[in-house]
């Protein structure tokens, strides 16, 4: 069995970094250079749109989308995590609004807080 090569990195106490060589490198993952290493497994990214999430029935495609994306290694875990938590942070924004919402029956007056006094009569509004 044969050892796998070490990077040459040499660090600034100047010994050998020690990590395994990336294949087709002389260094490591992290002290190769991107035209060196082969992004071969890594995500690449690419940019995702999102329809705006106004409604509680828009977070399962947003969702979705994150799900593809990371399954087709289009974004890293990194980014859908970020991505899961503005869905998460939208949901709950929507579930603060709805608290605050108000039936569309109710009368507006009632809703702004005025009183038009005994009889429902406006004072100068003949």
């Amino acid at each position: 069995m044969s050892k796998a090569r070490e990077c040459r990195q040499i660090m600034p106490s100047g010994r050998n970094c020690q990590s395994p060589a990336v294949t087709g490198s002389a260094y490591c993952c992290h002290h190769g250079t991107r035209g060196e290493i082969s992004s071969r497994g890594r995500a690449a990214e690419h940019e995702i749109e999102f329809d705006p999430i106004n409604y509680p029935t828009d977070l399962l495609p947003a969702i979705n989308q994150i799900a593809m994306a990371l399954c087709a290694n289009r974004i890293t875990t990194r980014r859908a995590a970020v991505l899961l938590n503005a869905v998460q942070m939208a949901a709950a924004n929507l579930n603060a609004y709805a608290s605050f919402a108000v039936d569309p029956a109710q009368d507006f007056n009632s809703l702004i807080g005025f009183d038009p006094g005994p009889g429902g009569n406006i004072p100068g509004a003949n």
